[in-house]
């Protein structure tokens, strides 16, 4: 979804409307034959988030505001020094991109973008800000995620929810979010320490009568392993 508005990127104004990803219904759901099959999952790979309850202040610093010259004001997410990973859909248009660092915009530098994945990766100075670490596992059915973003152009936000699927290469959560998180952060526990599992795209929805009616709790990511094989063609770094 693109997350426009018609001020400065530090300005203030209305929300233009977002552009929605539609999800396909028959890839959000489950048939009965799996139930029991995923319950089993879920119930031996729940002690993997088992002691964690909200991702800590050392991730939540490292996801990011990212704004441009053409109106978009989204989020971003710092995955390695000086480099910070957003949605293609935010920076695609834009002749300059701005990354939030210690209180201050940021010139960023575009090193490429993959439409398809709607991945972009920006160069620009993090100071002291830590990278979030990259999962190297597959999301388990059921599993705590938390979708981390600057929604509305407001103050950083945390929705916790739930993976509920994977279709071609599209990670669809039940982590709630709105306009203006898109390049935030889709988080994951593993044994205690907190991960990045995806980035997110954007929410679903549905045709009704002809209008497009969102879904706010079907939130749509890339996942981990898209967006290292996105780093590494581009920059040549192993997350």
């Amino acid at each position: 979804m693109r997350d426009k508005r018609r001020t400065s990127p530090v300005g203030s104004s209305r929300l233009l409307p977002a552009l929605f990803l539609a999800a396909i219904t028959t890839g959000c759901s489950f048939p009965t034959t799996q139930i029991e099959t995923r319950h089993a999952s879920y119930i031996a790979n729940s002690n993997a988030h088992a002691m964690c309850e909200t991702p800590d202040d050392g991730i939540l610093s490292s996801v990011v505001r990212v704004a441009t010259d053409d109106g978009a004001d989204a989020s971003g997410v710092i995955v390695a020094a000086d480099r910070v990973l957003t949605a293609a859909h935010v920076v695609i248009d834009a002749d300059l991109s701005l990354v939030r660092v210690h209180g201050e915009y940021r010139k960023a530098r575009l090193l490429a973008v993959d439409p398809g994945n709607d991945l972009a990766l920006l160069a620009v100075d993090t100071g002291s800000l830590r990278p979030v670490r990259l999962t190297h596992d597959d999301l388990f059915d059921y599993e705590q995620v938390w979708a981390v973003g600057y929604p509305l152009a407001l103050d950083q936000v945390t929705t916790q929810g739930y993976f509920r699927n994977e279709v071609e290469g599209r990670l669809f959560t039940s982590a709630p979010i709105e306009a203006g998180a898109s390049g935030g952060g889709l988080v994951r526990c593993r044994d205690g320490q907190f991960e990045l599992a995806g980035i997110i795209r954007g929410y679903g929805g549905y045709w009704s009568e002809g209008e497009l009616i969102p879904l706010h709790n079907l939130s749509i990511h890339t996942p981990a392993t898209r967006i290292q094989n996105f780093v590494m063609r581009t920059d040549g770094t192993v997350l």
